[in-house]
């Protein structure tokens, strides 16, 4: 859990680390965070696969009941915040919700990518200062 929102973070300083650069550098960090992010976000899914697939709302073998010796209740999956939900005597147990922001910072870091991402588009002929035929008047 840690090591995926460091992953995260790293991510998001990179985004931000481009947004204060320029041309080919720009380009460089941007593509890297993108190389991060798709591996936070296929952990991130990976997590919640494993987590639907494990979840049965059926069994009761699903989760530990802290405290108690081999006594076991069953679980669901929850959409808010993501991940699965044990069914203990006491209530239902919801995933942590780091899970929302983590959420919300793998949506919005490509976003921010396609924003900062340099335009290849030529300078407009005002910007690039007088050409030869300019010259000749």
């Amino acid at each position: 859990m840690a090591i995926g929102l460091l992953l995260l973070a790293f991510v998001l300083v990179l985004i931000a680390g481009a947004a204060c650069t320029r041309g080919r550098w720009r380009k460089a960090v941007l593509v890297t965070s993108m190389v991060f992010w798709f591996v936070a976000f296929i952990g991130f899914l990976g997590l919640l696969g494993y987590e639907a697939a494990t979840s049965d709302p059926n069994s009761d073998f699903d989760c530990a009941v802290p405290g108690q010796d081999s006594v076991d209740v069953g679980s669901e999956l929850s959409w808010i915040p993501p991940g699965k939900a044990c069914k203990f005597p006491s209530g239902l147990s919801r995933p942590t919700w780091w899970r929302v922001p983590a959420l919300a910072a793998l949506v919005a870091a490509p976003i921010g990518v396609l924003f900062l991402w340099p335009s290849t588009a030529q300078p407009s002929a005002s910007r690039r200062g007088p050409t030869a035929a300019q010259d000749v008047r």
